[in-house]
């Protein structure tokens, strides 16, 4: 683990250690995120990205399971919750919210 971190410093900035490519990345404002929306925004660009990549490689997902709905938390708790699809994948119901 510890060569595979090495390695991907030396890709982020050529020569760094692992805690000089964490700091170069955490000055960058590119790799910022600003606020709760913008956190979303990412969230179901990267989640619509990798169920579009894994439905062309590696699975075949039926177009109705396709669309995951990123969400943020409506609580200040940290939790993580995700709510079910219902059995005939209808639009998703906010009155059944299942906590992990």
């Amino acid at each position: 683990m510890v060569e595979e971190q090495e390695r991907i410093a030396d890709e982020i900035l050529p020569g760094a250690t692992v805690a000089e490519a964490i700091a170069h990345l955490e000055a960058d404002p590119a790799r910022k995120l600003g606020g709760t929306e913008a956190l979303q925004a990412w969230m179901q660009e990267t989640s619509d990205r990798a169920v579009a990549e894994l439905g062309r490689t590696h699975f075949d997902i039926p177009e109705q399971m396709r669309r995951l709905e990123c969400m943020i938390a409506p609580t200040d708790e940290g939790g993580i919750y995700y709510t079910p699809p219902s059995e005939d994948f209808s639009p998703c119901r906010p009155d059944v919210v299942e906590r992990a």
